[in-house]
Parts: C-alpha cells; structure tokens; sequence
C-alpha cells in the first residue's frame, strides 16, 4: 500500500499572504494622512501652488505603491490557490493509482479463482473416465479361462469399430482335465 500523502500546512504561503496584506494595508493608511494632509493644504490661502503639486505628485506615487501592493496580494494568494491545486492533484492521482491496482488485483483474483474452477473441473473429468476404465477392467476381471492353466502370451490383435478389444491368448494347460468349462469341440 502507498504511502498517506501528508496535508501541507502552506506556512509560507500564509507567511507571504500576511505580508502583502500587511503592505497593502499600510499603503491604504499612507493614502489616507496624504489625502488628509491635502485637504488641510488646499484649505490654506497663501499656499504657494507647487507645494500642492508636489503633495498630489506623493499621491499619485503612493497609490501606484498601493497598487503594486495589492497586485502582491493578488500573486500570493494565487500561489497558495496553485499549492492547493497541485496538492489536490496529487492526492487525485494517488487515489486514481491507488483504485488501479486495486482493480488489477481484483482481476488478477478472479482469473486465479476461474484457473482453479478449470482445473478441479478438468480433474473431476479425467477422474470420471478413471473410473470409467476401472469399472471396464472389473467387468473383464471376471472372465474365466475353459481350461486349467497359465497364460504364457497375451497378443493384442486390435479394436473394432464397436471399441472391442481382440487379443490372442496363449495357455499353458496342465494335463489333469479339470477345468472350469468343457473343452469345444
């Protein structure tokens, strides 16, 4: 089994989140006391112009800092979005291995348990015309020989068409006369 993918703490995304937040919100402040202060000068009378220029110049440059701040913001926020994502994806594709080779197994399972169902099916058949062969050789078992003797040859001559066997036997017949059954005449 894989291991368990650990969930990330995004320390450093949070750590750079708080940043930017922190810039923007000390950008946001700037703008406000400019904003302030340009209101009390343009209440002034005898303010000499450029200086209100100037001071309208500072704002414009803090709100492209205040800008740049939030744009900062922006760019860590969607960097823990992609650390998630990727996370995420991760995960997904740990499950997905996971699901595989879990389908696999269960394959490779079932093909196991359907070799063995053939294989005790192919024993069960050869043992069936084992049995077959046993029941045919004790019905032969009890043929008797006409005559008192030894079989000395056994000639297989072969097997017809309606699967009798022929053989040729020879007897050594012993000379007292007491067999079985009369001799054919």
């Amino acid at each position: 089994m894989a291991p368990q993918i650990l969930e990330p703490t995004y320390l450093e995304e949070d750590a750079a989140i708080a940043r930017a937040q922190t810039t923007v919100d000390q950008a946001e402040a700037a703008i406000a006391a400019k904003e302030q202060e340009l209101t009390y000068l343009a209440e002034l009378k005898e303010l000499d112009p450029l200086i209100l220029e100037h001071e309208q110049a500072k704002l414009t440059g803090l709100q492209r800092d205040h800008t740049a701040a939030v744009r900062e913001y922006q760019l860590a926020v969607g960097k823990r979005s992609t650390t998630e994502y990727r996370h995420s994806i991760t995960v997904a594709e740990a499950v997905t291995a996971q699901n595989r080779s879990a389908l696999e197994y269960q394959q490779q399972w079932a093909s196991y348990e359907q070799r063995v169902r053939d294989r005790g099916f192919q024993v069960s058949q050869a043992q069936l015309k084992v049995d077959e062969i046993d029941n045919a050789i004790a019905s032969l078992s009890v043929v008797r020989a006409p005559y008192a003797g030894t079989v000395r040859r056994v000639k297989w001559l072969g097997q017809d068409s309606a699967c009798l066997l022929s053989a040729e036997i020879t007897l050594m017949v012993t000379g007292d006369g007491s067999g079985d059954a009369a001799l054919p005449e």
